[in-house]
């Protein structure tokens, strides 16, 4: 029983990252005006996000996630170009944010996403139904600003503006997508498959 109980962790583990981390937040499929410097007081800390999605046809694209302002924040989307899942955070200034692009997921499938940032260190890591898809580093070495300013956000939607790392077409209410679980939020915390910590 043990053996199978220790198993059965691990499987789950491996496909969610964010599986033993304990939830500080939760925000709901269209939650709009997401109050990114009530919330999250301290944005210079380690964050990690995660959301199940399903393509529902032929065209994914928009908003999954936004917090933050255009010059600095957070962002998970579809994009138009590829259908592929993008993340990126930090500073809209190349040397002082990231943006990973991951991979396009096939339609009905469900789809786990696991986007992890230390802005100390200026690492990011995306996870995608458990495999570890992008990796970066912000050029300078951190993000001097945090992952996101105090700006409004939103899920599924466009909360206000929304940073400049996403393209112009992606900045849009999600379609052909839907979030079939809740964006949950592990504050100051990094899956444990996120290694390289300074």
């Amino acid at each position: 029983m043990a053996n199978q109980f220790h198993a059965r962790e691990r499987r789950k583990s491996l496909y969610d990252p964010s599986y033993e981390l304990f939830r500080t937040h939760q925000f709901a499929y269209n939650e709009t005006a997401i109050l990114t410097g009530t919330r999250f007081p301290d944005r210079t800390k380690p964050v990690t996000f995660s959301v199940t999605t399903r393509i529902t046809a032929g065209s994914p694209t928009g908003i999954i996630l936004e917090l933050g302002s255009a010059t600095v924040g957070l962002a998970l989307w579809y994009a138009v170009a590829d259908g592929k899942i993008y993340a990126a955070a930090g500073d809209a200034a190349a040397a002082d944010g990231v943006t990973l692009a991951g991979s396009a997921p096939p339609a009905g499938q469900k789809t786990r996403i696991v986007f992890s940032v230390i802005p100390a260190s200026g690492k990011a890591r995306l996870w995608i139904n458990g495999k570890l898809v992008a990796a970066d580093e912000a050029t300078n070495g951190e993000f001097p600003n945090g992952w996101a300013d105090t700006a409004s956000g939103a899920v599924g939607a466009v909360g206000g503006a929304v940073t400049t790392r996403v393209p112009m077409a992606d900045r849009i209410t999600l379609a052909d997508v839907d979030i079939i679980s809740p964006v949950n939020v592990f504050q100051n915390q990094r899956p444990r498959q996120f290694f390289e910590v300074d």
